[in-house]
């Protein structure tokens, strides 16, 4: 006679069988399927629906449905979008597991396996519960895994249903080891234009410069609200139109020169009428991080930012008795960054919607403010980026040779473009300075004007204070910068949260940590609500620990500088560092620092960055930390801001 078991389930696939009956205290038999319970015993081995183990024989031979299996059939037969709902929250090695296991949420898997793509080759697993986007991706690591993407999104271009239509936010961050330019290339020709719902496309990584041609192959351009991408655009001035008429967030680098940019911008947003107006992200960087020297144009001496109509007329150098490491034409500095802004003015355009302006490696004029105010609306501007930025002084009135540079920018001296912006802003809650300007420095009178004069109370503060000999000629010393400086700042004690606060002695030919007086530092302890530190760490020796145990609040610490830990500790100096030697050199200054804050989560002492427990102990974090802990510690518009 034949076993009833067999003959019920005889018509059944295995999938069928594993959607209705699997369990996972079931032990698994052959090619995954459930074993039945009559083949195991123990009560170790019972099925979680049933406390006598007899529920699973009675399905079988009966045909009948308890409340457990309707429940399964009901989700099985979920519509998609609710599906898509569930699958949102799990990650992408879950999803895969899923789409493995699951005919009926397969689709819905590789939706949200699909929808957010991001290569960076530094991702950890490890450290997903550090990230605080809310927003589930798929990352890609290796370069197997990356070429095996482009792969699939190549050659399933003809199918019915390609997966490249799954893409909908497309992120470059850090490239695998070992990709060459031919296989990036390939990916940009041959694989991107196969990404037929793409809204976002972030590529920004210092190893590769795209080619402008880039614009042409992208899919979708009516829908693509997000463009941020290194782009080579060192080889022409004309670029063909490209209209993207839902474009909200751009960011560009490197452009190398103004007359590039403003053929660029008008190529991009002035084709469609609307784009202006809707532009609400705005990055621009002359140059790339990774590029070891600054290009012509720029200018990093604070002693060449006073121009006069004579030394352009005759491109002569500044007058000055020091000797210089090269020689500065002035007729070569690009002084004209803003003029992008001339032909949106022409077509009566404004940028209406701004809330994030991000500013890296240029040089403006004092005037350009007038400019700016008139074109852009800084009332809905909420974060503000100004890096390496050299604000030159032009005195057309003087046509003659002078010798004295100093008493002469001293009467002619125009306002500051910084304070030219202040009456127009808002809603600034977020504010990074690396400024540089010649004599004056207006970057603390602004820091504080921002909450005596708008009304502004900062959030996050990242700041970097520029010394140099010219500054003599208004500051009577270095302390007497630093003390306006820590006045600024305390202005927006009751609402800081985070503050990064580095000051450097700029020169001909280096830079060097300037010194931050003990006593001025202590003041910061009125900022009780800090949650984010950074600071150089020699600033804070030899009673750091007593200021920084005086914030509350405090999660996030950054010590800056070689000496941060202070003497290197001689017993480990080894002839080969082993991988934990750096971290283990400093992590007495770590355990004092955490047992002296218990509030305290991360500390970074120079490049070593550490978790702090809760009993005051420590443990080292290797480098795959670096993005996420930087993004805690300063002002950045970084990938999540795309």
């Amino acid at each position: 006679m034949d076993d009833p078991l067999r003959t019920t389930s005889s018509h059944m696939s295995r999938r069928a069988i594993m959607a209705r009956y699997f369990n996972l205290c079931a032990p698994v038999g052959h090619a995954g399927v459930p074993l039945p319970q009559d083949l195991y015993s123990g009560n170790q081995n019972k099925l979680c629906c049933s406390a006598d183990g007899k529920a699973f024989r009675h399905v079988i031979l009966t045909g009948k449905k308890d409340d457990q299996e309707q429940a399964s059939d009901v989700i099985l037969n979920l519509p998609i979008e609710i599906k898509t709902l569930i699958t949102s929250h799990l990650s992408q090695h879950d999803l895969v597991n899923l789409a493995r296991v699951s005919r009926s949420f397969y689709d819905a898997a590789m939706f949200s396996l699909y929808e957010n793509v991001v290569i960076d080759s530094d991702y950890s697993f490890l450290n997903d519960p550090l990230r605080d986007t809310g927003e589930k991706v798929t990352f890609i690591k290796t370069r197997y895994n990356l070429k095996k993407f482009m792969q699939l999104i190549r050659e399933n271009s003809d199918t019915p249903f390609p997966m490249g239509m799954l893409v909908r936010s497309f992120k470059v961050i850090n490239l695998p080891d070992g990709i060459s330019r031919n296989e990036v290339r390939s990916f940009i020709y041959d694989s991107i234009p196969n990404l037929t719902r793409l809204s976002s496309f972030y590529w920004k990584t210092n190893s590769s410069v795209l080619p402008l041609s880039l614009l042409d192959v992208l899919p979708n351009k009516e829908e693509i609200t997000t463009l941020a991408f290194n782009v080579d655009l060192g080889k022409t001035t004309s670029f063909t139109s490209n209209a993207f008429p839902s474009l909200t967030k751009i960011s560009l680098a490197p452009f190398v020169n103004s007359q590039n940019l403003s053929a660029f911008f008008e190529s991009i947003l002035l084709s469609e009428g609307e784009t202006i107006e809707k532009l609400e992200t705005l990055q621009l960087a002359s140059e790339l991080p990774s590029v070891l020297h600054k290009p012509s144009g720029n200018v990093s001496s604070a002693q060449c930012l006073v121009i006069t109509k004579y030394m352009m007329d005759n491109n002569l150098q500044q007058p000055n008795t020091s000797e210089s490491d090269r020689f500065i034409v002035y007729n070569q500095i690009d002084c004209g960054f803003w003029s992008f802004l001339n032909a949106i003015a022409k077509k009566g355009k404004r940028f209406e919607s701004l809330k994030i302006l991000d500013i890296h490696s240029a040089n403006f004029l004092s005037t350009d403010s007038n400019e700016v105010c008139n074109i852009v609306n800084l009332k809905n501007l909420r974060t503000l980026c100004l890096s390496n930025i050299n604000e030159i002084q032009f005195l057309p009135d003087v046509d003659y040779e002078v010798h004295d540079v100093s008493n002469l920018a001293l009467r002619y001296m125009k306002p500051s473009f910084l304070e030219g912006l202040l009456p127009n802003l808002r809603q600034l809650t977020k504010l990074k300075l690396d400024y540089r300007e010649s004599m004056k420095d207006t970057v603390c009178e602004f820091i504080g004007a921002l909450q005596t004069k708008a009304n502004i109370s900062l959030r996050e503060l990242d700041i970097v204070i520029h010394w140099d000999d010219s500054k003599e000629a208004v500051w009577s010393s270095w302390e007497t910068l630093a003390e306006r400086y820590i006045a600024a700042i305390l202005l927006h004690k009751k609402t800081l949260r985070k503050l990064s606060l580095i000051a450097t002695e700029d020169s001909k030919f280096y830079e060097l940590h300037k010194t931050i007086p003990a006593n001025m530092l202590r003041s910061l302890k009125d900022c009780r609500h800090l949650q984010s530190l950074r600071l150089h760490g020699e600033s804070l020796h030899p009673s750091g620990h007593l200021l920084l145990s005086e914030f509350p609040d405090l999660h996030y610490l950054d010590l800056v500088g070689k000496e941060a830990g202070g003497p290197p500790h001689m017993g480990l100096q080894v002839v080969h560092d082993g991988v934990l030697d750096n971290w283990y050199r400093v992590i007495h200054v770590a355990i004092t620092l955490a047992q002296g804050n218990p509030s305290l989560k991360f500390v970074r002492v120079d490049k070593c960055l550490f978790e702090c427990g809760r009993s005051g102990n420590v443990s080292p974090k290797l480098d795959n930390l670096k993005n996420w802990f930087e993004k805690k510690m300063r002002v950045v518009v970084s990938a999540d801001d795309f």
